[in-house]
């Protein structure tokens, strides 16, 4: 008798794990992707402003920094005459690089992504 109610309860529990992995490699992927296509896009939000992810692509957070060193000849006369040259070394020259987009190429990429979209429909309709 315990036997029988180990079995039953071990398939049971089995069957609970079965559909729940099942359930979560069909439904969770499928949610995810669904967000993040709503939320991750370059666009804009219902009431017309630009969205977290355009917002994030038009103002980046990051600076890239250019230091550049640059060797001077102290002596040119002296080495056409063949000795060893007297270099010195002058910098570094920092440039800080601002990247900002231009909103043409923002508005560009946004055409470009309607017409992909509705050509997709159509592709997929037909």
């Amino acid at each position: 008798m315990d036997i029988k109610i180990s079995i039953i309860g071990a398939l049971a529990l089995g069957s609970i794990f079965i559909i729940v992995g099942v359930l979560s490699l069909t439904i969770v992927p499928l949610t995810v992707n669904k967000e993040v296509i709503k939320n991750e896009h370059l666009g804009y939000n219902e009431n017309g402003t630009y969205n977290v992810m355009t917002q994030r692509w038009i103002e980046q957070k990051y600076s890239m920094k250019l230091k550049i060193w640059t060797v001077s000849v102290a002596n040119p006369n002296d080495i056409s005459k063949g000795s060893y040259p007297v270099l010195i070394e002058k910098g570094p020259y920092a440039y800080t690089l601002v990247i900002c987009v231009q909103f043409i190429y923002l508005f560009i990429f946004l055409m470009f992504n309607i017409i992909f979209s509705f050509l997709l429909l159509i592709i997929s309709i037909s």
